[in-house]
């Protein structure tokens, strides 16, 4: 069967509890329709690392190796075994839905460059399931932007890369993709489940912080290189300056409006800021009561 979707999950850890890793749950049903890519990262693990894999994933999966210590090296690696007219990125404690994933790719027209999907998120300290919008616009990905949830054609993207941080580079590397000036297609299919964990945030750590500073210096320099989608990209950067403010403790109103000030939105900018900003609050509420 033809293969439609390259799925590249960059690992750095091998699982210890390997009966219930997200990755292994969901890579045991695979759509056939579907080629895997892991991507291993062996800055911290070893062989160990590679004896996981080969003991626990599927025996058709692609292992490419290297030694990096960041996301975003670790998934440029896996970019280059790519060979699907589609790709996929998916962490490894996260779960994707391989058969929606190539279902809204068949659904759509070929000429479309990205698919932006629904995904759930799920919090391993309550339990709660959480479903995000359903993507009609870009605004609607404000809450949640998460790039996981997009399907990529590979000719599209397969000359770009994720920068070298730790933290901020999916965003970066978003802004990239749409600079091009994409054909962008909306799907309500929940292909990604997000899974909220403690253990794994980074936004707590000082030295993501920085790497997370370092992003938004590029995402500045880089807004300047294109103008599509500039408005919404200028959102994007602002979404991640409220990140790093709030991360450093820098919380106020006035640090807030001094960022959206700089942002300096067209017209069209400034209707598409209060929609997302619309979207946002109805997201928190929603959350806040669910």
């Amino acid at each position: 069967m033809e293969k439609h979707l390259s799925i590249v999950v960059p690992i750095h850890k091998a699982s210890k509890e390997s009966s219930i890793s997200p990755l292994k749950t969901w890579t045991s049903e695979i759509d056939e329709r579907c080629s895997l890519i892991l991507t291993l990262d062996h800055k911290e693990e070893k062989d160990s690392l590679t004896e996981w894999c080969k003991k626990e994933m599927p025996s058709e999966a692609v292992i490419v190796h290297g030694e990096f210590g960041n996301p975003g090296q670790t998934r440029n690696n896996g970019l280059k075994r790519v060979s699907c007219q589609w790709l996929a990125f998916v962490d490894s404690d996260d779960y994707f839905d391989s058969s929606s994933a190539v279902d809204s790719i068949e659904y759509f027209d070929k000429s479309y460059d990205l698919i932006i999907c629904n995904f759930l998120s799920i919090s391993e300290i309550n339990g709660r399931i959480f479903k995000g919008r359903n993507p009609r616009s870009l605004a609607d990905l404000f809450p949640e932007l998460g790039f996981w949830r997009i399907l990529y054609k590979s000719e599209f993207v397969k000359d770009l890369e994720f920068p070298v941080f730790r933290m901020g580079e999916d965003q970066v590397f978003f802004s990239r993709v749409l600079s091009r000036g994409p054909k962008i297609a909306f799907s309500s299919r929940v292909i990604y489940n997000y899974v909220l964990s403690p253990s794994n945030q980074l936004s707590k750590v000082e030295s993501s912080l920085s790497e997370l500073g370092k992003s938004l210096e590029h995402m500045r320099i880089e807004l300047l290189q294109s103008s599509q989608y500039l408005d919404f990209r200028k959102l994007v950067l602002f979404r991640q300056e409220m990140s790093y403010a709030f991360g450093t403790q820098k919380k106020s109103l006035r640090t807030s409006i001094s960022l959206l000030k700089r942002l300096e939105l067209s017209p069209k900018g400034i209707g598409l800021a209060i929609k997302c900003f619309k979207n946002l609050l109805l997201w928190y509420m929603k959350r806040k009561v669910f």
